[in-house]
């Protein structure tokens, strides 16, 4: 997971939405910022990652949370935020105001990886379906096969302070469970561009593991001392 590219810390953050009790937003907004943070619109919330809009009510359930929440408005004022039961869908406590995280690392803008895949040539029945996802608002799996086009990506790495501690437990074993996914991910490669489903820059969303640190070195290194 570490050595995965994601967006930028700055704007993963940015992608949070804070909603508080008897404030005013953009309904149609709200529903918009949902969609590029990478939650599903449907018409009952069951699950994480999940969003529906009812009327004057907008449900969602976002990642950390234990239950989804249900957000009353009045016009564009936010008159109850509540949560509730997924399988009852009934209304339980609540709250003054909440925090909506984005459901995925890779959400964000889409504009340059658009552009990327607008500027094939003859593209494929793959790509040009993709193309029309990205565009209908359905990331998911679009964004994880063409996430690699965006420009601003990082690794996780970049989030932790500068101060943190990195522990590798193990190394021996860490460095064979890297090369095991890298080769899994390069038979996965391989079959994308066979089938022309995307563009050999989308291959590069797996890096190894001190490539993914960035310069940074562990601070300790336990051994493997099994021999």
């Amino acid at each position: 997971a570490m050595c995965i590219r994601i967006r930028d810390k700055n704007e993963f953050l940015a992608r949070v939405i804070s909603i508080k009790n008897s404030c005013v937003y953009d309904r149609d907004g709200l529903s918009s910022q949902l969609i590029m943070s990478g939650y599903e619109k449907c018409d009952m919330v069951e699950s994480e990652g999940q969003f529906a809009v009812r009327g004057d009510i907008i449900d969602v359930f976002s990642p950390g949370w234990d239950k989804p929440c249900r957000i009353n408005f009045f016009g564009d004022e936010v008159e109850s935020i509540k949560f509730f039961n997924p399988e009852t869908q009934l209304s339980e406590d609540e709250t003054q105001d909440i925090l909506i995280l984005p459901c995925s690392e890779q959400t964000g803008s889409t504009n340059e990886i658009l552009a990327r895949l607008g500027d094939v040539k003859n593209p494929t029945a793959k790509i040009s379906s993709d193309i029309e996802k990205i565009e209908n608002g359905i990331l998911h799996l679009p964004m994880d096969k063409h996430f690699a086009l965006s420009i601003n990506t990082t690794f996780a790495f970049s989030y932790i302070d500068e101060d943190t501690i990195i522990i590798v437990d193990n190394d021996k074993r860490c460095m064979q469970k890297m090369k095991t996914v890298l080769k899994e991910y390069g038979t996965t490669c391989e079959k994308l561009l066979e089938t022309k489903s995307v563009l050999p820059e989308s291959c590069k969303m797996i890096a190894g593991l001190f490539e993914a640190m960035q310069g940074r070195k562990p601070n300790i290194i336990i051994p493997d001392i099994t021999g």
